[in-house]
């Protein structure tokens, strides 16, 4: 008899093993096909950060903020693909990656330990966007920890954060440390230099890390004409030198790289404005491929860095004209502002930069951008009033846009300007009255100096508008500032003179 139970035994034994496994198997697809929309969520986030991050802030940009606000509701099980994204080497999307992630990190601290191990990735551009995640004072302990890792890049890395988070006195040790990357990590992280360092800065430009390279030549840049202790230390020939770890920087295959040499031109080009000297190799080349470079956030750093230069070379124009019909927005936004100063020359992008304006369906900083541009380019940009005037009357505008098209107006022809003003000055919003305000003493005084190129008739339009504002801030049940009714009196008699 025992057999036959013996049989029933072990056949009820197999049987519910069986469907354990059975089970298992049913709950690991149920598993992996909730885990499947979940993946694909997290992607498209992604994307949506890429596309839409905006120098240096999520909170620039609406939808990639919203987009990072849900990947923090995932939380860890997003760490993954966000970390993987980093090695798409697209700037913008490592520093949006690396804030998002940061905030997945400040509510969940077992994401931390996940970030300080990839501080010793092979991938530079994860390097650095475990950086730029781990920048936050409440890491703290567990990166003074991890600068006495024994893989250098993962201490030269939570050095370098170290710094960044202003905890320098954590990181002093490393000083005496034999590794040259730990060392001159560690100098470059302090914020309190000495002139030996800056000599130990100085010969890490030839450093056999790029990153180091690079941090070195951006370091020294700022100190250039600022620091007077380091007279001495470091003379203008030095420029060369930078420029040279610049340059080839401008062309290294990750675009963090590319993007931090881009960055230094601001700054050399800042040196070379105040003591009037010309780095040798010269910059501009690289500064012109950079506008072409294949990551939009290199081509987008590239023209915002033009759009400050003064005199800027023309030999630029024909990209950035391109680049105003890029579908990147933040590329073409960046290509509108670029022409701000380039006066006369740019007079053949304005119809461009007059649509980005007219788009409703472009960003607000774009149009922004636009605004800046036209109003910098003054009378150059005198085919643009029209156009200025519709967006100041057009009340779907946002105010910001209105108060932008009228401060471009001010600049390119402050008597049209004048007739709009009236409308406005008894706004119910207070700031926005004050921004009327503004504009009207500053419109005023650009009519009395320019007083002579007006004709009798537009003088005489402008002196009864001033007029009318006038009796309008007399007579207000608002309480405009004392000294304004006087001093646009005195400016409408001398007007009349």
């Amino acid at each position: 008899m025992s057999l036959p139970l013996l049989s029933l035994t072990t056949s009820c034994t197999l049987m519910s093993q069986s469907n354990g496994v059975e089970v298992n198997t049913y709950a690991q697809q149920r598993k992996q096909q909730q885990k499947q929309p979940e993946d694909s969520k997290v992607s498209q986030l992604i994307e949506i950060i890429e596309q839409k991050y905006r120098l240096y802030k999520l909170e620039y940009s609406p939808e990639a903020k919203a987009a990072s606000q849900e990947l923090v509701e995932i939380g860890k099980p997003a760490v993954p693909k966000l970390i993987n994204a980093l090695r798409k080497n697209r700037i913008l999307l490592t520093f949006g990656v690396a804030e998002t992630l940061l905030k997945i990190a400040q509510k969940d601290s077992s994401v931390v330990p996940i970030l300080i191990n990839r501080l010793g990735d092979k991938d530079l551009q994860v390097r650095f966007g475990a950086m730029k995640a781990l920048e936050n004072d409440l890491f703290a302990p567990k990166l003074k920890k991890a600068a006495q890792n024994k893989n250098p890049r993962i201490a030269a890395g939570a050095i370098y954060v170290l710094g960044k988070i202003a905890a320098d006195s954590s990181i002093l040790p490393n000083l005496n440390n034999k590794n040259s990357l730990i060392h001159i990590s560690t100098i470059l992280a302090l914020r309190d230099k000495t002139p030996e360092m800056f000599t130990t800065i100085k010969n890490a430009l030839e450093h056999e890390d790029v990153f180091i390279r690079v941090n070195s030549a951006l370091t020294l840049t700022f100190a250039i004409g600022y620091i007077d202790e380091i007279s001495g230390v470091i003379d203008f020939d030095d420029v060369n030198k930078i420029a040279q770890v610049m340059v080839e920087g401008a062309g290294n295959e990750d675009s963090s790289i590319r993007f931090r040499a881009v960055q230094a031109f601001a700054q050399i080009y800042r040196i070379r404005y105040l003591y009037e000297i010309k780095p040798n190799p010269p910059l501009v080349p690289s500064l012109i491929k950079a506008i072409k470079d294949e990551d939009p956030g290199v081509r987008y750093k590239a023209m915002l860095i033009i759009a400050m230069m003064r005199n800027a070379t023309k030999a630029a124009i024909p990209l950035l004209m391109e680049a105003l019909n890029e579908k990147d927005e933040r590329v073409r936004g960046a290509a509108a502002l670029a022409f701000q100063y380039m006066g006369s020359d740019a007079k053949p992008a304005i119809p461009k930069i007059i649509a980005i304006l007219q788009n409703k369906q472009e960003n607000e900083q774009n149009r922004d951008y636009a605004l800046r541009t036209l109003g910098n380019l003054k009378k150059n940009a005198v085919s643009a009033i029209p156009t200025l005037i519709n967006t100041i009357e057009d009340k779907q505008n946002s105010r910001a846009i209105i108060i932008g098209a009228a401060q471009a107006l001010e600049k390119i022809a402050p008597q049209v300007l004048i007739l709009y003003i009236v409308k406005n000055i008894s706004d119910k919003d207070k700031n926005f009255r004050a921004s009327w305000l503004r504009l009207l003493q500053d419109a005023t005084y650009q009519v009395k100096a320019k007083k002579n190129d007006l004709s009798t008739t537009e003088l005489e339009k402008v002196i009864s508008e001033l007029e009318t504002a006038l009796k309008i801030i007399e007579n207000s049940e608002y309480d405009f500032p004392l000294h304004i009714a006087p001093s646009l009196r005195n400016l409408i008699t001398e007007l009349k003179k």
